[in-house]
């Protein structure tokens, strides 16, 4: 059975779904500083972009260990107000940025965190002027450690192009009119961050990948990708992994100025992730997106599922051990169904395109049935 894997790139920009710490802000031995640059900072982005700041409304207040104002009221969440506290983060020149989490821990007095506890919420923007709120208010009661922002569905916080700022805000709101609350390290560790921005921040190569694609044939998998220019490009070293975080050197492919290159490796079980990594005869390195392989030994399999974010069609890349037909459904994040239909298959590979035009901008779930396989994925609409 031949099953193939296609992703289309317009540069070599970042990993989606994976991340590390890229901006990171520790404030143990600190007492509430007016602002606050990062003690770690990834050197791909822009220097000078970082400082923690506070609105009008968010003025200092002495605390150990901490970042804190007794600015933050009870009158709700909102855009327009000036309690808040801000940060910016911006891709350095030649390089993307993708953002996949927020983490954040708070601490302040008693009486402003208690039940039903303090309201959170960060909100971001393009332009520093125009912001938008992330997902849904946290509430938290109490001091520690605040839920994870996810950032990884956001589409404008993914790709981030060199001279574009992201600026971010965060909003408290509790249950005094003057609550005294902020970020807080208990200790020096990297791990008691009172502040940690998740991402990934990438070098944009001096090559132009149009294509980069797996086929696979028995145990065999051919790794092929086209160019559309390549200037001081060395090599094309194939990277594999079996969990999209630890790669390995599997081959290396030797530049030669043509505009299709392959590579061939053994098909391993399970999931397999690929990625190249481009050598430039200066010694600057970068890398491909990563290329997700599944082999769960099962009759029906969802292969690659894009664009994400979507704008008017969606495409679902299968395979199966029969021809047939897959059922899939679509719903909301409130569980409301919002499509559904039958879509033909074939023994191998199907490509099938989904329409996805009348749907709202936001998440949603699609779920595929075939062969007595059901697959559950999400995906993103613009």
């Amino acid at each position: 059975m031949k099953r193939i894997f296609t992703l289309i790139t317009v540069l070599v920009i970042s990993t989606f779904g994976f991340g590390q710490s890229i901006a990171g802000w520790n404030f143990f031995g600190e007492s509430s500083p007016t602002t606050s640059t990062p003690d770690t900072y990834d050197v791909g982005l822009l220097p000078g972009s970082n400082t923690l700041t506070r609105g009008t409304g968010a003025a200092s207040s002495a605390a150990s260990n901490s970042f804190r104002t007794v600015g933050f009221q009870n009158n709700g969440i909102a855009t327009t107000n000036t309690d808040y506290f801000q940060f910016s983060l911006a891709p350095g020149s030649g390089y993307t940025m993708s953002l996949t989490t927020i983490n954040a821990r708070l601490s302040g007095t008693n009486s402003f965190s208690t039940t039903p506890g303090v309201s959170q919420q960060f909100a971001y923007s393009t332009d520093g002027v125009n912001f938008t709120l992330i997902a849904s208010a946290v509430a938290m009661i109490g001091n520690g450690a605040m839920a994870p922002v996810d950032l990884s569905t956001v589409p404008a916080l993914q790709n981030v192009a060199t001279g574009t700022t992201i600026t971010f805000r965060f909003y408290a709101s509790g249950q005094t009119t003057t609550g005294g609350w902020g970020f807080t390290s208990p200790t020096n560790a990297v791990a008691d961050n009172g502040l940690d921005i998740s991402g990934v921040v990438l070098a944009i190569a001096p090559v132009k990948l149009t294509t980069f694609q797996a086929n696979t044939v028995n145990n065999t998998v051919n790794l092929n990708w086209k160019v559309a220019q390549e200037v001081g490009i060395k090599n094309y070293e194939v990277e594999k992994s079996n969990d999209g975080i630890t790669f390995n050197k599997v081959g290396t492919v030797n530049a030669t100025g043509n505009p299709t290159y392959n590579y061939n490796d053994t098909y391993s079980n399970g999931i397999s992730y690929y990625k190249l990594k481009i050598n430039e005869t200066n010694g600057a390195t970068s890398y491909s997106a990563t290329l997700k392989i599944k082999n769960n030994g099962k009759a029906f399999n969802l292969n690659n599922i894009y664009p994400t974010p979507a704008t008017s069609t969606l495409t679902v890349n299968v395979s199966s051990t029969k021809n047939g037909t897959v059922t899939y459904t679509i719903t909301d994040i409130n569980g409301k169904i919002v499509a559904n239909n039958n879509l033909p298959i074939v023994m191998g590979t199907t490509d099938n395109t989904i329409n996805v035009t009348n749907l709202k901008a936001g998440m949603y779930y699609l779920k595929l049935v075939a062969n007595g396989v059901t697959i559950n994925e999400k995906f993103v609409k613009q």
